[in-house]
């Protein structure tokens, strides 16, 4: 795609056509979603050279694109109530030039569901620095008194993006602003996530003590296969922090030879039977986690299957996996109690064994005394 400054005209030209004259453009973003940033910035440059009546200073143009989409719905009334409307909305995300003449992309977050800079950036952090860009300013911003709170994000892209790349950022940045637990630090904000049918944001993560994730569906029909699913879960479940298991996301091993999340590959639309993982789970972990969570989200062309186990009560702890693999066999006559070590699952060892007996005995007697 072809984007310009034409002198002559003073106007923006994108594939031979104008769309801008007198120091004002909106472009919708299918337009112009191939254009390059380096393109952009270069346009507004030079624009910034022109004298007119509407750009007596010769700053650069407004340059907004624009898209619609269906409104959320929620407005609050003159009295602070909130009432629900509908219909659709137009969205200006703009392109400005900093005072350091770098080319910034601006764009708001309505309905946020934090409050402070510090939660923003708390959310934000690492998606921007997976993807090597940089905060040029952040704002609470409100068009009205009436308004809900409302977030406005400067971020400094890579020159060799296009518009359709920064566009995903700002829709990255508004599911990690508006779920309630939407922290890719934590297993519940990465499920918030996938349910919100945006894995992708994950992409860059490294497998850790409350993340793992699969390229390819546990074949669940088999033994061994429920028994290590089972297995992965109770690992989870006995950890302090709990976890999320995806199945659907490639892994490759860093400089430091940790595994990162680096591509999306989603099982088969309708090949994950939720049926069958739930049932080995109830078959073989004792107890059953509380608050377990089992779900096949689509996205991305395909199926998701992801498993979320919050923080578990001590008391029910350990918890314990019917069978072990004796002889490369799966044997009930034995038990498993699989824990986590970082990103790396192993099975409990005699002592620890023996310090969550005595921990529970300990629990045990202080509630019979108490």
């Amino acid at each position: 795609m072809k984007i310009e400054w034409n002198e002559e005209l003073n106007s923006v030209w994108i594939d031979d056509g104008v769309h801008v004259f007198e120091g004002h453009c909106e472009i919708s973003r299918e337009l112009i979603s191939e254009a390059k940033v380096s393109d952009i910035r270069k346009t507004l440059v030079n624009s910034s050279k022109v004298v007119s009546e509407n750009n007596p200073n010769g700053l650069p143009i407004d340059f907004a694109v624009t898209s619609t989409r269906e409104s959320p719905g929620v407005f609050f009334g003159y009295r602070g109530d909130v009432e629900r409307g509908g219909g659709v909305e137009t969205r200006y995300e703009f392109f400005h030039i900093t005072e350091r003449d770098e080319l910034s992309f601006c764009f708001t977050v309505d309905y946020p569901a934090v409050g402070t800079a510090e939660e923003v950036a708390e959310r934000t952090s690492l998606y921007f620095e997976r993807l090597s860009v940089r905060i040029h300013s952040l704002k609470p911003y409100a068009a009205e008194t009436h308004s809900p709170p409302c977030w406005q994000i400067d971020i400094i892209p890579p020159e060799c993006w296009t518009v359709a790349q920064c566009v995903e950022v700002s829709e990255g940045v508004e599911i990690l602003l508006r779920q309630r637990e939407a922290n890719m630090n934590s297993a519940s904000g990465a499920y918030a996530l996938v349910l919100s049918g945006r894995p992708d944001l994950l992409l860059g993560q490294i497998e850790s003590d409350w993340l793992e994730v699969k390229r390819k569906a546990y074949g669940i029909s088999a033994p061994a296969q429920k028994y290590e699913f089972a297995c992965d879960l109770a690992a989870f479940a006995n950890s302090p922090t709990g976890g999320i298991l995806i199945v659907g996301i490639s892994t490759e091993k860093d400089s430091a030879g940790r595994d990162r999340l680096s591509q999306l590959s989603p099982c088969k639309t309708g090949s994950l039977n939720l049926q069958t993982y739930m049932q080995a789970l109830t078959e073989r972990v004792v107890p059953a986690p509380e608050g377990l969570k089992l779900e096949v989200v689509s996205a991305e062309g395909g199926d998701f299957l992801v498993a979320y186990i919050p923080a578990q009560p001590e008391e029910l702890k350990p918890f314990l996996v019917k069978g072990a693999i004796i002889s490369d066999r799966v044997s009930g006559a034995y038990f498993s109690i699989p824990q986590r070590i970082g990103s790396d699952k192993s099975s409990a060892s005699v002592e620890s064994i023996h310090s969550m007996l005595v921990a529970a005995r300990a629990i045990l007697r202080m509630k019979s005394e108490g």
